[in-house]
């Protein structure tokens, strides 16, 4: 729980999607990043992650993906505009429901420290000597995990005080929020071996 609620990519993605939008596309954000979590356990259990991890180049084809599309993310909200009116949502940063889940998915399969994450957990903690059902448990944790924390946070994010609150400094938060999608971005680009 505590990895799924540390700063990164899918954190501010849940940020940026439940302030901006509403609480149905935070949750939908929420959704897809556990969908992300369920098949990278699923690619992990048949042994494949550790093929992706060996193979170079596809490790680096994902690291420069998830990079660029940090980058394109946060590149749109720190063009956003200042809106006035009640709770009005800029159309520039608003998304759909099925938008947020996409995002939200794309945004964790494209998260190369992801894999990284699953394949130590289930090389350090998981003995090979396990069943299936035990491995499918522990591996089911993570999701989980990340669907509670990811659900308290998008239930706190759009309480109407919390958004009214949010709106007086919307536009400094869209910016703030696209210059930290774009710091990670950047990170991940320069990180590429």
């Amino acid at each position: 729980m505590l990895g799924a609620a540390s700063p990164g990519p899918d954190t501010a993605l849940i940020l940026k999607n439940s302030l901006l939008g509403s609480r149905a596309t935070g949750l939908a954000t929420a959704l897809g990043i556990v969908t992300g979590n369920l098949l990278y356990v699923a690619v992990a259990l048949l042994g494949l992650g550790l093929l992706i991890t060996q193979s170079g180049s596809a490790f680096t084809v994902a690291q420069v993906l998830g990079a660029l599309y940090l980058l394109y993310l946060g590149f749109k909200l720190i063009r956003s505009k200042k809106v006035t009116g009640d709770m009005a949502l800029d159309p520039s940063t608003a998304v759909s429901v099925r938008g947020a889940y996409l995002e939200g998915l794309i945004t964790n399969m494209l998260n190369p420290k992801f894999v990284l994450f699953v394949l130590a957990m289930f090389t350090q903690v998981i003995n090979p000597e396990w069943t299936i059902f035990a491995k499918i448990y522990l591996g089911l944790l993570i999701p989980l995990s990340a669907l509670v924390v990811f659900s308290c946070m998008v239930v706190f994010l759009t309480q109407p005080k919390v958004r009214i609150a949010f709106m007086g400094i919307k536009h400094i938060v869209e910016r703030v929020m696209g210059v930290a999608l774009v710091a990670l971005g950047i990170k991940v680009l320069v990180s590429v071996k």
